[in-house]
């Protein structure tokens, strides 16, 4: 029944697209709201686009927006107003599919941004009837794995799109004053962000929580707890970053944890505080492939990975006997992470250089304004038909929890900043 459903909305929602007369506004939507990419595409309209633009959140959430633009407003997704932009918009950029998987209109342009690069197998549905999250474009940073992301979603030909994740413009963006005396870190001294992805998710919304790594129930926290004891013995800090779709907490004594609650309270972003890190630990999620960029020490925390190939899969399929670090099992090995973190040897940057190489990383120092550039060149603003010239950056923050406002509300910046 509920497939059933599912159809005919997304029948209903392609009817209303193409007969709905289309007007220079653009929609932008990210899963959760402040996800990099779409924070990144936000700020890069506001200064470049002709038209307003609709930053959709969640229904669950109650946006409140600081300084931004006067052409930005932030719309609930689930409201009457909302559905009127989107069916209005000339583009559309999104990380999850919008409003189901309904065929997008060839008169408006639909941007898949996704989530990264990552190593992860997605559900392959290249071969059924309707595609995943279609889109006439797709945002990608490294050739091999942005290659399967399109041909997974199966993204018209010509319509891969390679000029970097927009989130890496994060990197060099600094952080705000008093943010590391808030998460407890000395910016003096160096230190690792671990970034662990999730093995079994949350339940979230309508979507039930699943399991990447079959019945294999290793615990990853106990093996970090290690890593992180060593790696303080040597002289640095541990900073945690959990994902936050984790079902499994992931506080790690004598570490400092911070969280995306956190992150939009201090006004910052992920990957702002990524870039003043001297090293990353991770395990399959897609943050590697573009910590490449900065080629800093890199250490993977992986005790789970032969389940997690036989229970979700990877890409390639021997990509965990060429990951870009040092599998950080054994005390030798985090010493010798400790040492590269800390300026006293390089050993592994040219392994870093070959899988950097071998994935065709798109390096990239302004990698949304190349994606706007590339999107105007090719006609994807269809009503307007022209972005501002590149200029100087407007401020801008994510939407954090304000239960003041009902849904449906629609909101100016100017009316709700503060």
């Amino acid at each position: 029944m509920k497939g059933a459903l599912r159809r005919v909305n997304s029948r209903t929602l392609e009817a209303l697209q193409r007969v709905t007369p289309k007007s220079p506004h653009a929609v932008v939507y990210g899963s959760p709201p402040d996800e990099g990419n779409a924070v990144e595409v936000v700020r890069g309209l506001s200064r470049r686009y002709r038209g307003d633009i609709y930053w959709f959140v969640d229904s669950d959430l109650r946006a409140r927006v600081g300084e931004i633009p006067p052409n930005v407003h932030v719309i609930f997704k689930r409201s009457p107003v909302a559905m009127a932009r989107y069916l209005s918009a000339e583009i559309v950029f999104f990380t999850h599919g919008l409003y189901g998987d309904a065929m997008p209109s060839p008169r408006q342009s639909f941007v898949n941004l996704w989530h990264g690069d990552g190593i992860k197998v997605e559900v392959d549905r290249a071969t059924t009837r309707r595609p995943m999250h279609p889109s006439h474009f797709l945002v990608g940073g490294t050739t091999v794995l942005a290659r399967r992301k399109a041909h997974t979603f199966r993204v018209p030909e010509g319509g891969l799109i390679m000029t970097g994740n927009p989130r890496v413009d994060q990197f060099s963006r600094g952080v705000p004053d008093g943010f590391w005396d808030d998460v407890g870190i000395d910016p003096s001294h160096p230190f690792v962000l671990w970034l662990p992805t999730f093995r079994t998710t949350r339940g979230y919304g309508a979507t039930g929580g699943w399991s990447d790594v079959g019945s294999d129930e290793r615990d990853v926290n106990l093996c970090m707890a290690v890593v992180a004891d060593r790696l303080r013995a040597a002289g640095l800090q541990v900073l945690v970053k959990p994902h936050p779709r984790d079902a499994q907490p992931r506080f790690i004594p004598g570490t400092r944890l911070v969280g995306n609650s956190d992150l939009a309270r201090l006004s910052t972003t992920l990957y702002a505080v990524l870039g003043q890190s001297a090293g990353l630990i991770t395990d399959y999620s897609s943050v590697w492939t573009d910590y490449l960029l900065l080629d800093r020490p890199i250490g993977f925390v992986t005790p789970d990975a032969e389940a997690y190939a036989k229970g979700r899969g990877v890409f390639p399929a021997d990509v965990l006997d060429w990951l870009p670090g040092r599998d950080l099992s054994s005390a030798a090995e985090v010493e010798a992470f400790a040492s590269e973190v800390q300026g006293r040897a390089q050993s592994t940057a040219s392994l870093r250089h070959r899988t950097a190489e071998r994935l065709g990383l798109v390096r990239c120092a302004t990698a949304t304004d190349d994606l706007l550039d590339e999107l105007d060149r090719r006609g994807a603003f269809m009503v307007s038909r022209t972005l501002l010239p590149r200029s100087g950056e407007a401020p801008i923050s994510s939407p954090t929890v304000d239960a003041g406002r009902p849904p449906g509300d629609i909101y100016h910046a100017r009316s709700h900043a503060g």
